[in-house]
């Protein structure tokens, strides 16, 4: 099975279709569209991928408030996975909110055996002050050397490690925590920090031992109401 998508410009013609690379959603729907499953697609679109979708939950939610979170049953979330997996491998997959230890288990087994680029955005709550499910260090180990970009925010960090995780030296620190226990690459996001300034620290450590290291900053982003935003 090939994936193809024509410029929305132009009247397309068979000489016009472009193959898109395929990646994968391991995310939670979010009926508003501001995050899960249909921000990654709104993001892959723009980027020129094709985005398959592993739905973990649907969550009731808007810009002010999280309602309410449910969680796919496990045949449900086995059956997407086999569905996906028996058809076209991706080139990459992001995972996002994962909303079971079944869930994180199954994933978790699947990438130990398929090898491919991840990228983890570990989603704990919403940025309006919802929770979901909790994850502790043990998960963090199984899944962590499968990751090739982990992407916590300062607040997810610190609930990860059980430590405070909001200065320069503690963010470090915490990045260089998350690489012991297996991820390639670590992005601390500080959209959560003090000031006017959002502050990400990019870790990578390469197979070879290559370290590349950095700060990214950027100005906050005001609003009333902000949704999606790590």
């Amino acid at each position: 099975m090939k994936y193809y998508a024509h410029s929305p410009s132009d009247t397309p013609t068979p000489t016009q279709a472009v193959q898109y690379p395929l990646v994968w959603s391991v995310a939670s729907s979010d009926c508003s569209g501001h995050a899960g499953s249909q921000a990654d697609l709104n993001t892959l679109s723009s980027l020129q991928c094709h985005g398959a979708t592993l739905i973990c939950a649907t969550t009731a939610q808007n810009s002010q408030s999280l309602v309410s979170v449910n969680p796919v049953s496990d045949a449900a979330f086995s059956d997407q996975l086999k569905a996906l997996s028996d058809d076209v491998l991706p080139k990459a997959i992001k995972i996002g909110l994962l909303a079971s230890a079944f869930q994180l288990a199954s994933i978790t087994e699947f990438l130990q055996h398929a090898r491919l680029p991840v990228i983890w955005d570990p989603v704990l709550g919403t940025s309006t002050g919802g929770t979901f499910a909790q994850l502790g260090k043990d998960e963090l180990t199984a899944l962590l050397p499968c990751t090739t970009l982990f992407t916590p925010n300062l607040t997810e960090a610190q609930a990860l490690l059980g430590q405070a995780v909001n200065t320069d030296n503690e963010i470090q620190a915490a990045a260089e925590q998350f690489h012991a226990m297996g991820a390639e690459g670590v992005l601390i996001k500080g959209g959560h920090g003090q000031g006017d300034l959002c502050k990400d620290w990019l870790s990578i450590r390469e197979p070879d031992g290559t370290v590349t290291q950095a700060w990214l900053v950027q100005p906050k982003l005001k609003a009333a109401h902000l949704r999606g935003t790590g």
